[in-house]
């Protein structure tokens, strides 16, 4: 460990590791409440415009399985904190489609674009033709090496309106839903609080950091945009800042998966349980290697000074495995307890609800422009 406590990068200020672990909350699951009768839009219905497909506190469920009866209501079962919440923050999806010799599918198909409103994407390589469709959905289809052809869909069912997939869904055949494929799926779990950047470590996974100009992490990742499974963790408040110019009165600090295959298998629109019973979270912690004494106890006072200050995934990097392991595992005999919940424990027992809500909605959507009832 001959490289703990000392600087190795010119960017970073001694004062990046200083401050609490976790600060401040926020109840988002009151602002959600009040989004339906919203006149005024505010931001909250700027991020979270279904709020209904989020997994909140309006709705308790009930567990099945072990659990910790300690931490968990027995009677009304596992309840989010009032900071927390997980939602689906994008998806894509692909449907199959005919031949382009098939023409009563293509002149509907096209019919449906031309109602949308299209705006012309330029080609990306992948797909001759993409559109960005009624606002809200990027579709692109007519792929360039494939002689099995589909149609991409990717949207974000946080914010879009979702009525216009009826639309989209009246050219489909009635199998279309049933034989989908999920190409990328992101889950969001928010914390409406401050959550040190610095306190996150994933087992396994190469690291990064985004700093802002004033030497301060906004954004850190874990794995590659590549890989099935990358994760991101970002300060929420801060990008609506930079991007729409609006400043949140409190902290919101997104903890999100980009998960692209399960275990090297692609993963199918229908097949809730396939997405459900893996956890994209299962190797991400939270350490609080803050409030507590650790002078006098050695190289582990060492690591503890060494995560402070540049992280406890970048201290943790510099040991080897069994004393990694041993570190890690004092840590958390150490540190305070966490005032809210991992990632990982709200994927577990909500992300399934979520889905299903979320996968009930499309199908419902679906039969109903299949039925050409269309109301827009």
């Amino acid at each position: 460990m001959s490289n703990v406590g000392k600087k190795t990068d010119p960017h970073r200020s001694s004062k990046i590791g200083e401050g609490p672990a976790f600060k401040n909350t926020f109840n988002l699951h009151d602002a959600l409440s009040k989004v339906k009768d919203e006149v005024t839009p505010s931001v909250i219905s700027g991020i979270y415009q279904n709020p209904t497909l989020t997994g909140g506190s309006s709705v308790i469920y009930s567990l099945s399985g072990n659990f910790d009866k300690s931490k968990y209501d027995v009677k009304s079962g596992f309840k989010l904190n009032s900071s927390e919440l997980i939602s689906i923050d994008k998806i894509v999806i692909l449907f199959g489609c005919p031949l382009e010799s098939y023409k009563p599918f293509w002149k509907a198909f096209n019919m449906m674009i031309d109602f949308g409103r299209p705006v012309i994407i330029p080609a990306n390589g992948l797909y001759r033709r993409s559109v960005m469709w009624m606002d809200d959905f990027f579709i692109q289809w007519d792929l360039v090496q494939n002689k099995i052809q589909n149609i991409r869909v990717e949207f974000n069912p946080n914010k879009a309106n979702l009525k216009p997939f009826a639309v989209f869904s009246s050219c489909l055949k009635k199998h279309s839903f049933q034989t989908a494929r999920v190409s990328r799926l992101d889950v969001a779990v928010d914390y409406a609080m401050y959550l040190n950047l610095l306190c996150w470590n994933c087992s396994n996974t190469s690291v990064g950091n985004t700093w802002t100009n004033n030497n301060i992490p906004k954004t850190q990742y874990f794995g590659s945009r590549e890989s099935d499974i990358q994760i991101r963790i970002y300060d929420k408040a801060y990008e609506i800042l930079k991007q729409q110019k609006i400043k949140l009165d409190f902290d919101l600090w997104r903890v999100e998966a980009q998960i692209k295959a399960i275990k090297g298998e692609a993963m199918h629109l229908v097949r809730d349980e396939d997405i459900s019973n893996f956890n994209p979270f299962e190797r991400l912690s939270f350490y609080d290697q803050y409030g507590f004494i650790n002078a006098g106890q050695g190289v582990y006072s060492l690591f503890v000074d060494c995560a402070r200050a540049y992280g406890i995934s970048y201290a943790a990097s510099k040991l080897n495995y069994n004393t990694r392991k041993k570190y890690l595992q004092q840590l958390k005999i150490d540190m305070q307890p966490l005032p809210f919940h991992t990632p990982a424990e709200i994927y577990n027992l909500y992300f399934s609800k979520v889905y299903i809500k979320f996968l009930n909605k499309l199908f419902e959507l679906f039969n109903l422009g299949q039925s050409q009832k269309i109301t827009c």
